[in-house]
């Protein structure tokens, strides 16, 4: 299974973590909490194994996330 990754510092992704996080769960999907590279963007985005997906919104990110 995939490795879905999303910083959860209020300097880059700490306000969507928690509703993204919800999203996973109700895909089945154990999000990851810890860098992924890109610090201080504010940008909803996490990686999936190595891959960076980034959205206008935590909804839109969630729904680009296929494992």
């Amino acid at each position: 299974m995939a490795v879905v990754k999303m910083c959860g510092k209020d300097t880059c992704n700490g306000a969507f973590y928690d509703e993204f996080e919800a999203l996973m769960k109700d895909k089945g999907i154990t999000l990851k909490k810890g860098c992924i590279g890109q610090c201080k963007k504010t940008t909803p985005m996490c990686k999936v194994d190595k891959e960076l997906l980034t959205a206008d919104t935590v909804k839109e990110l969630a729904d680009l996330v296929v494992v």
